[in-house]
């Protein structure tokens, strides 16, 4: 017996929620996805190029972080007079391959959570597209 892996215990654990809920909601029957439906000529503004719906030709997680800081962080730090700490995704070569991985697992597209409060870097986000091979879309944020 092998041992289960985390990403198996969270898909077990989304596709039972995925399945109560659109039972419950009377919505298809709680075990097949419904396909998104697109009109006619819509495209996808990814950062690098604009796609048709066809192109992505597999699941896209909706709201990641692949280039982040934290508002308050930054402003804690200025605040103090000290360098504003790294974050996580300031390593894009990690960022790179962390997104070639979801590529893999047959990811086609994300669509990044960060806006420019959030000193999101929009190079960062071209390089992980280009290298990648998934598509990124870049949240107009607020």
């Amino acid at each position: 017996m092998s041992a289960i892996t985390r990403r198996d215990a969270l898909g077990l654990i989304g596709g039972g929620a995925a399945a109560w809920a659109t039972t419950a909601l009377g919505i298809g029957d709680g075990l097949h996805a419904q396909p998104a439906g697109f009109p006619n000529g819509a495209i996808v503004r990814t950062l690098l190029k604009d796609v048709p719906p066809s192109a992505l030709t597999g699941p896209t997680l909706f709201h990641e972080h692949l280039s982040i800081r934290y508002p308050l962080t930054r402003a804690l730090a200025e605040q103090q007079g000290r360098p504003v700490p790294a974050s996580f995704t300031d390593d894009v070569d990690v960022m790179v391959e962390e997104t070639k991985a979801a590529g893999k697992d047959s990811i086609s597209c994300i669509v990044d959570g960060g806006h420019p409060d959030m000193d999101r870097d929009l190079a960062a986000l071209k390089r992980i597209a280009a290298e990648s091979g998934v598509h990124i879309v870049a949240s107009g944020g607020y």
